[in-house]
């Protein structure tokens, strides 16, 4: 149903999805396996499995390590699973300060674009 108000258990379920898929999509298009990235992130073949299968939600030293391990910046992986949580846009699983954020970098964008006129 088109604009319906999502549930807060709804949401957390969309964004754990959304980071199994970026997990999984960041992993196999280093032609990794599950191994592979277990091995570079300093964790079990089987916490990978669980992220990428959504068993448990993990924590974020472990998030941590994979980000690590794929040669991302945590931000940039939260972003990554925001993209990929399916059927939920994403500014609805971001941070009011992310959303602050926007705000303070365009509102910037705009008063140097204004100067160069």
């Amino acid at each position: 149903m088109a604009g319906r108000r999502r549930s807060k258990e709804e949401l957390n379920a969309a964004a754990q999805r959304g980071l199994a898929l970026a997990v999984e999509r960041l992993r196999r298009r280093k032609g990794w396996t599950r191994e592979r990235l277990a091995k570079e992130a300093n964790l079990t073949p089987k916490t990978i499995s669980s992220i990428e299968h959504c068993e448990w939600e993990p924590k974020w030293g472990t998030l941590s390590q994979v980000a690590k391990a794929l040669g991302l910046s945590m931000r940039r992986l939260h972003e990554l699973a925001i993209d990929a949580a399916p059927g939920v846009p994403g500014d609805m699983l971001r941070t009011q300060e992310e959303k602050a954020e926007d705000v303070d970098v365009n509102a910037v964008i705009a008063k140097r674009s204004a100067g160069r006129r």
